[in-house]
């Protein structure tokens, strides 16, 4: 190659690192680019335009740190596979979530459709056997009305539906039931929040989980609702009790901003709530408690340029609020939280999960006896916004909701 011909694809490669190094750093080019495009280009993005000033720092920063398929003690198989039915959300990423039933997988988006597939392709590769069940939420919820976090969750012989819907301004949170079924779902509507409330929720309602709660007695659904958005109001911001059968709700917890995941047996509640700007919390929850916001919390709002203040008050139980078992500073987005089964690994024993939407880890954690304390906090890094996870016993495998593209993800030991 002849020296001109040097001299000009220097020069046009250093005008195109220019124009990326002017973009880049557009804030409008910021927001669109989290919408629509791949997380691993913008990562690119990151790196060749050094974006924080801190490049070479990040390798020193990242020192003993695992990364998949290593965690810190045993070494994973980890794949992932592409869902090309999933809806793409408001925001720009795919939300779905999950449940079983034995060995069938089932998972809703943010259409409201539900498909079902034996685990066995999904742990082979093949997402291609997925299939849609006919259900009549389409005449009870419009596609255009929904909120971007619908949850599915299964007990027994029934499927619950979740969701939340916007009509005249008037934000609700709706729970629908209906007889299991790989054919066709009747669901018809067992608690809403207009209806039990006699209100409308704040448009940005952060609508979260349902999870299963027998008491000892009774099968109850736990519904977690979103704080109202609005200051000093605890209206909401809340965990809900529903007894189907007996057609009674009562509000079971307050003082929470964003649950986006709940564990429940007969004798322990955990719930993990989302902070403002940081201040994500883990909370032992029991009948009657209120957890602080939005008069109290360990992160700080988004709007608030000079942090020469702090926006909240800060020791929960000073106030007459139950402190959490333990708050990250850091926002990671926390989302669902599982017991995982000792079988799974001789090194992962009496652990739960959580998993993080910001953050694009797995928190792998162990509590104190007595669940007052956190013991320890293993960060597992797996690349993608993971919104959901649950175990299957028989492969002993973990299944990830992967929302950042849309993927099944898969961890066994």
């Amino acid at each position: 190659m002849s020296s001109k011909k040097k001299i000009i694809l220097t020069l046009i490669s250093i005008f195109i690192l220019f124009v990326i190094v002017i973009v880049a750093n557009n804030s409008f080019f910021k927001k669109k680019a989290k919408l629509y495009i791949p997380f691993d280009v913008i990562t690119f993005f990151k790196v060749i335009t050094n974006y924080d000033g801190n490049l070479f720092a990040h390798y020193e920063n990242d020192y003993k740190v695992k990364f998949l398929p290593e965690t810190q003690w045993i070494t994973v198989k980890f794949s992932k596979n592409n869902l090309d039915f999933i809806k793409r959300g408001k925001l720009g990423s795919y939300p779905f979530l999950i449940d079983f039933n034995q060995d069938d997988l089932y998972l809703t988006d943010t259409s409201g459709s539900i498909y079902v597939s034996d685990i066995n392709h999904v742990l082979d590769g093949d997402t291609s056997k997925f299939k849609k069940i006919k259900t009549n939420l389409s005449q009870k919820i419009a596609e255009s009305v929904m909120i971007d976090k619908p949850d599915i969750l299964i007990i027994k012989d029934k499927i619950y539906f979740a969701s939340g819907r916007t009509d005249n301004d008037c934000t609700s949170v709706e729970l629908y039931s209906g007889n299991l079924s790989k054919d066709f779902i009747e669901f018809k509507l067992i608690f809403s929040t207009k209806k039990r409330f006699n209100t409308c929720l704040n448009v940005k309602n952060n609508f979260g989980r349902i999870e299963h709660y027998f008491d000892g007695i009774d099968d109850n659904i736990l519904l977690s609702i979103g704080h109202s958005g609005i200051d000093n109001d605890d209206t909401f911001g809340s965990i809900i009790l529903i007894n189907e059968q007996k057609k009674y709700s009562e509000t079971f917890a307050k003082g929470l901003r964003g649950v986006l995941g709940i564990y429940a047996d007969e004798n322990l509640i955990l719930a993990v709530d989302n902070g403002p700007k940081g201040g994500d919390e883990i909370n032992k929850i029991e009948k009657g408690n209120h957890y602080g916001f939005p008069f109290v919390s360990y992160g700080e709002k988004y709007v608030n340029p000079d942090y020469s203040t702090p926006t909240y008050l800060e020791n929960h139980e000073k106030k007459g609020f139950t402190e959490p078992i333990h708050a990250f500073v850091y926002a990671y987005g926390t989302a669902e939280i599982m017991k995982l089964p000792n079988d799974f690994s001789n090194f992962w024993q009496d652990n739960f999960i959580i998993t993080t939407l910001n953050g694009r880890h797995l928190l792998r954690i162990k509590f104190s006896e007595d669940y007052n304390k956190l013991l320890f906090n293993e960060r597992i890094y797996v690349g993608e916004r993971i919104r959901d996870i649950k175990y299957h016993k028989n492969s002993k495998s973990l299944i990830l909701a992967l929302t950042s593209t849309g993927s099944i993800g898969i961890m066994k030991n």
